[in-house]
């Protein structure tokens, strides 16, 4: 193989490898243009509806005895706001590494019924019950077990009609703990569940579709596994297997030795 040979495959090989660079640098512009107008889409929303009714308020345009109902909405837009927010907040923390857990022995029927209590105004339309038997502990990080479980609650409000109900049901399967969130709502199309938890995968009823790229995250780094199963016009079922890691010294206490 001669040198000019050498020399033309060389040049090609940095031609290429700069127009790699090129696509890559316009699917990550691409990205944060379509990032970008989906907050601001999103942030919009419940924008608009506060100014709105702010200003009837101001206005002395809203009758006394519907005063409490439109501070219900006033708070339903600021909520959602937050959880906007906190979505955001915890996906940067996640994409940067700067996640620390700190494990502690959680009583399950407790955690979730005070769960169900603090989002009873996101649920406030919808039916729900808890199944978890009494005696049921997990060690898990509190504060990323409540970012899934309100992820899949908050998913389960929007994407069911009210009136409907909504379940949080657990039990232990060996060293594991299965946790579902449960809903009768109208399924999820079969287009569609393969890409439940891609990033800004948004659904029919909008959102970035960042909240359940993020619980399968925060799952997925517990060592846990999270899937999705759902028939058109049967509901869905969002199912964390999520190990014990009490109950997996206790099991194989010569592990824990090494």
């Amino acid at each position: 193989m001669t040198e000019a040979h050498l020399a033309t495959e060389a040049r090609e090989r940095a031609l290429e490898e700069r127009q790699q660079a090129v696509q890559r640098l316009e699917e990550l512009d691409r990205w944060r243009r379509d990032f970008v107008s989906m907050i601001a889409h999103d942030l919009q929303t419940p924008i608009v509806g506060i100014n709105g009714f702010l200003d009837l308020v101001l206005a002395g345009q809203i009758p006394d005895d519907e005063l409490p109902d439109v501070h219900e909405r006033l708070r339903s837009n600021a909520r959602s706001m937050q959880e906007l927010v906190d979505n955001l907040r915890a996906y940067t923390l996640l994409q940067e590494g700067r996640v620390e857990f700190r494990p502690q022995q959680l009583p399950l029927a407790d955690f979730t019924a005070q769960l169900l209590a603090d989002m009873a105004p996101v649920l406030r339309e919808h039916t729900t019950r808890v199944d978890v038997p009494d005696d049921l502990r997990i060690s898990i990080d509190r504060q990323a077990l409540e970012r899934i479980l309100r992820n899949l609650l908050g998913n389960a409000a929007r994407h069911t009609p009210p009136g409907t109900t909504v379940s949080i049901r657990a039990h232990r399967q060996g060293p594991t703990v299965i946790v579902e969130v449960h809903d009768d709502g109208p399924g999820i199309p079969d287009d569609l569940l393969e890409r439940m938890f891609e990033r800004f995968e948004r659904g029919s009823s909008g959102g970035t579709g960042l909240g359940l790229a993020i619980a399968r995250q925060l799952v997925e780094l517990h060592d846990g596994a999270i899937e999705v199963i759902s028939e058109p016009g049967a509901g869905a079922v969002f199912r964390l297997r999520l190990p014990d890691t009490d109950r997996s010294r206790d099991a194989h206490p010569e592990d824990s030795a090494r």
